[in-house]
């Protein structure tokens, strides 16, 4: 019968993996299954129970002992790292010179569009009558006025431009921690896979010495021996396999973001990560920031913004801005000057209207398409919490499927000792338990990621939003 009054508490505030980084300990319902485990202690997802070979006569071939595994501690890299590698990284570069090309339009809009015209024509006449050839010429200035209306909309559309680069910077700025944190996470879980393969290969060579012993004693079977021999190598191959996918997740990682130091075994530099479990009232709360503290939701309603704007301003193109100037001309050589100004103005035409219209339409959809995203995003919170919930819960039920077999394991194992069971039966129950304990790292490390995802979406990840 199971002590109620010791399990996690139930509903949603158990199975959810929140987000929040930085301290020493964790939450007591999280700490088996999702904390860096102390210098020096065994956690839950190690060998311990294989570990207990007690029982051994004196002289008896006991099954060899497996190696203290213990899980790898997981954390960011640390903070001066990360905020490296999110300036320096080509997408963020891009998105600082793009803001820099939307503050010089928005420079170009305020001083406008028309400019001062000089014209001048040189012409020489020639008549029959005693003046002969003649030359005659005329200077004139002139500069289309813009409507106080339309400058004001052209400075609006300019803080507008000054405001969207500001979002494509932050925008971008998020999609590249994005991008980092699953290429960290990926080198870790290939990192802990490779580990644990190492970790099994040593266990499988010292089983299959044992074997030999046997053998050479006459208490196994050549066959034995074989089987033994045959595991050990495919343990190997595991092994390098995983070697080989971790130096290439490493190796993603380094060519994407250098800044990040991935060869160095010492995790003492990593900002550890610490997994707590907020009250499911938060839920809404942390719904509420997640869609106000969104880059893509503000880039939206920024483009939105701007096409509303542009609207107005084509509205107000349909009013014409006349063109003054004045002018001097000289003529019979000089003997006759004229000076006067001149003035026109433009009749508007049907592509006023047209273009109005398409502003307006380009405005509707910028909004549909805010109101689209506003959706998504809602339904991408919901997602990430709900799969950090559930990844929570499964590895917590990993890191207890992976106890159990690592028990079965080891009664096999002193059952072979005993001659009560097949070396086939160990050697299997064996491969069930790594799997076991390669799933339970899989799933603490993918819901320690989930967690992390969803305080990054919240702008709330150390090192990250500095």
């Amino acid at each position: 019968m199971t002590d109620a009054s010791r399990q996690p508490p139930s509903g949603a505030v158990q199975l959810l993996v929140a987000v929040w980084l930085g301290g020493a300990t964790l939450a007591a319902p999280a700490q088996a299954w999702c904390a860096p485990p102390a210098r020096g202690t065994e956690p839950a997802l190690a060998n311990s129970a294989l570990d207990a070979g007690g029982g051994q006569s004196p002289g008896s071939f006991a099954p060899p002992q497996p190696p203290a595994t213990a899980l790898a501690p997981i954390g960011m890299p640390p903070r001066a790292q990360i905020q490296a590698a999110l300036t320096n990284h080509p997408r963020v570069l891009a998105a600082q010179a793009r803001e820099r090309s939307l503050q010089a339009g928005g420079d170009s809009l305020r001083a406008g569009q028309h400019e001062t015209v000089l014209r001048t024509t040189q012409a020489r006449r020639r008549s029959d009558g005693p003046g002969g050839a003649q030359h005659e010429w005329l200077v004139g200035v002139e500069r289309t006025l813009r409507s106080d209306t339309k400058r004001q909309a052209d400075g609006r559309l300019a803080d507008q431009d000054a405001v969207l680069g500001g979002h494509l910077v932050e925008d971008a700025r998020h999609e590249t921690a994005r991008e980092l944190l699953r290429a960290w996470f990926t080198w870790q879980r290939a990192a802990g896979e490779a580990r644990l393969a190492d970790d099994q290969l040593t266990l499988v060579a010292g089983l299959t010495r044992s074997v030999d012993q046997r053998v050479r004693a006459g208490d196994a079977a050549q066959i034995e021996a074989g089987q033994a021999g045959a595991e050990l190598e495919r343990t190997r191959a595991v092994s390098l396999l995983a070697r080989a996918h971790e130096s290439a997740s490493g190796l993603t990682l380094r060519r994407r973001f250098p800044e990040i130091a991935v060869d160095s075994p010492d995790s003492s530099r990593l900002v550890p990560l610490e997994v707590a479990e907020p009250a499911m009232a938060d839920r809404e709360r942390l719904r509420d920031l997640y869609l106000a503290r969104s880059h893509e939701i503000a880039l939206a309603r920024g483009e939105a913004r701007r096409a509303e704007l542009a609207a107005e301003r084509a509205r107000a193109e349909r009013r014409t801005d006349p063109s003054i100037g004045a002018f001097a001309a000289f003529d019979r050589g000089g003997s006759e000057s004229v000076l006067g100004i001149a003035i026109s103005l433009p009749l508007a035409g049907p592509a006023r209207e047209a273009g109005l219209r398409g502003a307006l339409a380009e405005h509707q959809a910028a909004s549909a398409r805010v109101d689209d995203l506003e959706r998504r995003v809602q339904a991408d919170f919901e997602v990430g919490w709900s799969n950090a919930t559930a990844r929570a819960s499964a590895a917590r039920a990993l890191a207890q499927a992976a106890a159990a077999q690592a028990a079965i394991a080891t009664r096999l194992g002193r059952a072979y000792t005993l001659g009560e069971a097949a070396l086939s039966d160990w050697l299997l129950a064996r491969r069930h338990a790594s799997e076991a304990q390669q799933q339970a790292m899989g799933a603490r490390l993918e819901a320690i990621e989930a967690a992390a995802r969803l305080r990054l979406d919240l702008h709330e990840l150390a090192g990250f939003d500095d």
